[in-house]
């Protein structure tokens, strides 16, 4: 897969290293956009519903400002981080979590500080409406250890109110930051009157509680925990009675002003809600992700709710009918940036639903935006140096069409065969993309019209696909790889133009399918890369010629299917499945395998200063970056 015009180091940014050095994982590091796994554990919205913030339970902090259509990784604080609260101002936020982490916003969650670091995990976090007054609650499980900490300086220095031998997992208090109560093991219950100068037990015969729930008049309050136990409270705390709701764990519960209307949520994708003040509950939702948190804005009509797998559910009506915001991943399978790398297109399909995505990038990979979905599934890209110009192509013939970046897409479609790859010239007029039963599809403005450059005929599925194109900087070379892709059927399939597309060459022999084909500006030297998916047999090509003869390396293990090398040559590495990634720092000549996670990678493209960047499905729908040659 290659494209002049996308992001190619500059050769001045690479440091020369010996010829036979051994390539290196130095600098690899996890970015972006983590959804597959992640397991979301805390989410909360400020009054005009419109930004919010939610936790990951690796070291992330996310955030909206559309009211939870786009989520980005605003923060990774290096440490997991359990609970977040913002002022009433929306400004102002602290977030703590793992050794006593606590960590303060000043401006809405774009930039965050460390206030505190050091001593017992801390679960929740609340604070007062003008910001000042807070409390942080937690503990160790082993020693046996509660602590309650609390502040009057709107975050500023911390001091402990309380200690105890049992974990607090939950706290809540009324808005003048007067009466409070905090929860945990064995159903323990403190309860103050005083903003925490004096702490009180209260008792409960419940297992342990995990969240807790106080109505504005100090009288009401509500606590949830396991087995299904709910206990509720109208005189301050000084009687609680229970309710059994089935044997779930109950994790989170929410109430809005009036004190009727109310939500829980627990494992099993357990939602419940009440319209009486608790005494009777009916079940909105079950079945899928455990959820951790709920939310709901003052009137209880807009609610949100996260968990694991990346669930994220929004209700418009009070929770009766609630919608996914996000549940799964993307995998991604084609990633490319402008020439700048700070640009960056990725795409491919949601593992939720197989439909396709689109995200974008402004920040090298940091954080992205999710632009498109719902469409289908799409499976190259290719943004030309400029940042501005790109393309992507997918199933049934789908190609989409943007000329800022991203932000926008037009979407067109050629028809039935689906399209593997595409490649643009130097200028980002001239384009071609292959796919399905050796499909070709060229266009000579930008983009905008596209041509078929073969006849596909009656059985031409049966010989085999185009995988991989990649086109010289005029766009007068093209080269299109592929084959059947089937051990019992031994077939590979190298095309080449020298005219633009108007005339191809083809090859044929019985060898591993071909995936993948990368030339360099000199429209000489180039490599392509192979072998049987889920059986191995891989092959690396090899040409210096313009493709009119190949050198071949053979070597065991899993099948190749992607290649990308720096201008300069030498640098360059491969991926393959089973999470395999090669580096070379010698034109090919040997290649070493990287010491990094194993990972569902697909798509990997060159950057700057002898960088790479992998996309894929590893883990939190990782994508990576790595430095080659030791440095």
């Amino acid at each position: 897969m290659s494209v002049a015009g996308t992001a190619m180091a500059d050769p001045a940014a690479v440091q020369d290293s010996d010829a036979r050095s051994k390539p290196e994982g130095n600098g690899w590091r996890q970015l972006g956009i983590g959804i597959s796994s992640q397991t979301f554990t805390k989410v909360i919205f400020n009054s005009d519903g419109r930004r919010g913030w939610a936790l990951g339970n690796d070291d992330s902090l996310w955030a909206t400002t559309d009211g939870g259509a786009h989520w980005v990784v605003r923060f990774r604080a290096g440490i997991v981080l359990h609970s977040i609260a913002f002022a009433a101002d929306g400004l102002r936020g602290w977030a703590v979590g793992e050794d006593g982490t606590i960590i303060y916003s000043h401006d809405g969650g774009k930039s965050w500080n460390y206030k505190r670091q050091g001593g017992s995990t801390l679960y929740n976090v609340t604070f007062d409406a003008a910001g000042k007054l807070g409390w942080a609650v937690g503990g160790t499980a082993y020693p046996a250890d509660g602590v309650i900490l609390a502040t009057k300086d709107g975050g500023e220095s911390w001091v402990q109110q309380y200690s105890g031998s049992l974990v607090f997992y939950d706290v809540a208090f009324t808005a003048d930051g007067r009466h409070g109560w905090v929860v945990g093991q064995i159903g323990e219950i403190l309860e103050t009157s005083d903003g925490g100068t004096t702490w009180n037990e209260q008792f409960s015969s419940a297992d342990g509680l995990l969240g807790v729930e106080i109505h504005h008049d100090a009288v009401r309050g509500w606590a949830v925990g396991v087995n299904g136990v709910l206990i509720m409270t109208e005189d301050g705390g000084q009687d609680w009675s229970e309710l059994y709701l089935g044997r779930h764990k109950l994790i989170d519960v929410t109430f809005v002003d009036d004190g009727k209307r109310g939500w829980i949520v627990g494992d099993d994708g357990l939602i419940l809600s009440t319209l009486d003040g608790g005494e009777t509950w009916r079940e909105q939702q079950k079945g899928g992700p455990d959820l951790l948190s709920v939310t709901f804005d003052s009137d209880g009509r807009q609610g949100w709710v996260v968990g694991a797998s990346g669930t994220i559910f929004t209700t418009a009506d009070g929770g009766q009918n609630w919608t996914q915001q996000r549940h799964g991943s993307p995998t991604f399978l084609s990633a490319s940036f402008s020439d700048d790398g700070q640009t960056g297109i990725a795409v491919g399909a949601s593992s939720y639903n197989d439909s396709g995505v689109i995200f974008t990038t402004k920040d090298a990979g940091t954080t992205w935006l999710e632009q498109v979905n719902g469409v289908e599934p799409l499976l190259s890209v290719v943004l030309h140096g400029d940042g501005n110009n790109g393309w992507a192509v997918g199933a049934k013939g789908a190609i989409f069409w943007t000329i800022d970046g991203g932000e926008h897409w037009v979407s067109q479609t050629v028809g039935i065969p689906t399209l593997l790859d595409v490649a643009f010239d130097r200028k980002g007029r001239r384009g071609w993309a292959v796919g399905l039963a050796s499909a070709i599809f060229s266009t000579r403005d930008g983009g905008n019209t596209w041509v078929s450059q073969r006849e596909l005929k009656a059985g031409d599925f049966d010989r085999g696909s185009l995988w991989g194109v990649a086109a010289s900087e005029d766009g007068s070379h093209v080269w299109a790889v592929g084959g059947t892709g089937y051990r019992g059927s031994r077939r590979r399939l190298i095309m080449m133009t020298k005219d633009g597309g108007r005339t191809w060459t083809e090859e044929t022999n019985d060898s591993p399918t071909l995936y993948d084909v990368f030339f360099l500006p000199d429209a000489k030297t180039g490599w392509a890369v192979g072998g049987y998916q889920g059986w191995g047999d891989a092959v690396i090509m090899k040409t210096i010629n313009g493709g009119e003869s190949w050198t071949e390396q053979q070597r065991d293990g899993p099948a190749l299917i992607r290649v990308s090398f720096q201008p300069d040559g030498r640098h360059g590495w491969i991926l393959g499945e089973e999470g395999l990634i090669l580096a070379t720092v010698d034109g090919g000549e040997t290649w070493s395998e990287l010491e990094l996670p194993k990972a569902g990678l697909y798509a990997v493209t060159a950057l700057k200063g002898g960088r790479f960047l992998a996309v894929g499905d590893y883990m939190n729908t990782v994508i990576s970056t790595g430095i080659a040659g030791g440095r």
